[in-house]
């Protein structure tokens, strides 16, 4: 059942969510006062992580509890004033980079939550790629 649900996530992802990496983000948002904030994936960040064959039965290296947990214990520890953190989406995704390196990372969409109030916002997101290292988004400059 575990295998049959990481692969029914990996073709849905394969078939909706294919990104590049690089110099372009994996996911952004634009904000009406100009600024962008988006997920960048370089190769370099790929280089080191493991690969994972979705064609094959194999799990991921890592799975969708651990990278979870990797995610949540990142964002407490560098955002000590969040008092929870709440995940409203996870997607398994492919970073396609132009050199060849390719691999699959976790994106998560997250809200913080403040003295009870969950904060509603764009650009919540972190990536936890297969070798267990953390993305975050940034600001950058549209091309």
């Amino acid at each position: 059942m575990k295998i049959k649900l990481t692969l029914l996530l990996a073709a849905m992802s394969l078939s909706f969510n294919t990104y590049s990496c690089g110099s372009y983000p994996v996911v952004y948002v634009k904000y009406k006062d100009g600024v962008n904030i988006g997920l960048f994936i370089t190769p370099n960040d790929m280089k080191n992580s493991p690969n994972w064959d979705v064609s094959g039965n194999d799990e991921p290296p890592i799975g969708v509890v651990q990278s979870k947990k990797i995610a949540i214990d990142f964002v407490k520890k560098k955002h000590q004033e969040f008092d929870d953190v709440r995940i409203k989406n996870i997607k398994l995704n492919m970073a396609d980079c132009t050199n060849g390196i390719s691999g699959w990372y976790y994106l998560y969409t997250i809200n913080p939550v403040i003295d009870g109030n969950e904060l509603w916002g764009k650009g919540n997101w972190i990536a936890v790629l297969m070798d267990g290292s953390v993305i975050e988004p940034r600001e950058y400059q549209a091309k």
